[in-house]
């Protein structure tokens, strides 16, 4: 038996405190679970390779998310990015 997973990464155009480098969270999105890594702290990054904090998302059991276009699904991870981190954590976006 598997499980759905949806990965996502956000390249942010700032940087942001994250007190954790894994954190696990849920409650936004009933039956979904998921975690938040900072990516930034946990390969080493620093600011002479990239602009911001990279931040990746995975939700699991996320069949329901997995129908989701680009663009809502980047809406959707900045929504609740900005809930854990605070409003304006991640205020421009692209899809890669």
């Amino acid at each position: 038996r598997g499980t759905s997973v949806l990965a996502t990464r956000l390249y942010l155009d700032r940087f942001v405190d994250i007190p954790y480098s894994a954190n696990a969270c849920w409650g936004f999105d009933e039956g979904v679970g998921m975690t938040m890594f900072d990516i930034s702290e946990i390969h080493g990054m620093d600011s002479s390779q990239y602009n911001g904090t990279v931040v990746e998302i995975d939700y699991y059991h996320a069949n329901r998310l997995l129908t989701m276009d680009d663009a809502s699904l980047v809406k959707k991870v900045k929504a609740d990015l900005d809930t854990i981190l605070g409003p304006s954590s991640s205020k421009d976006s692209e899809v890669l």
